[in-house]
């Protein structure tokens, strides 16, 4: 997680490495960036409503380890890192991966993702290769 004692290792780690592959020069910069986190406490939330208000659906917060690494280390409750937290309501487009044939396959059978939330499933490169 950026900004945490363990992203700083690995920061410290790469700058080991790069220095013991004879790099010219090798420097650690911080940056005072303004980060969300997640709260433990009271960990973000998505839920799928029918047309009546009845949650369908609530998505779990914390990933399903995928390998012994992830099942012996603390993993990171999910979050969106890249806005403030708030409360939407609005109608939702399931959009597979997010990438430009998804939306065509959309745009084709005159889906709509305008005002809407996409829902979409997160590419993980190594489960497919």
């Amino acid at each position: 997680l950026a900004g945490s004692p363990r992203n700083y290792e690995l920061a410290q780690y790469m700058a080991n490495q790069f220095q013991d592959f004879a790099f010219d020069m090798v420097e650690l910069k911080n940056y005072s960036v303004r980060l969300p986190y997640p709260d433990k406490e009271k960990p973000n939330a998505v839920k799928l409503f029918d047309s009546s208000g009845e949650v369908q659906h609530t998505c779990r917060n914390i990933e399903v380890p995928l390998n012994e690494f992830e099942k012996n280390n603390p993993t990171t409750p999910l979050f969106n890192a890249h806005s403030k937290s708030g409360s939407v309501k609005a109608p939702y487009v399931y959009a597979n991966f997010a990438e430009i044939d998804d939306f065509k396959f959309l745009k084709e059978n005159n889906i709509t993702v305008k005002d809407k939330v996409g829902l979409t499933l997160k590419y993980i490169s190594y489960l497919f290769s």
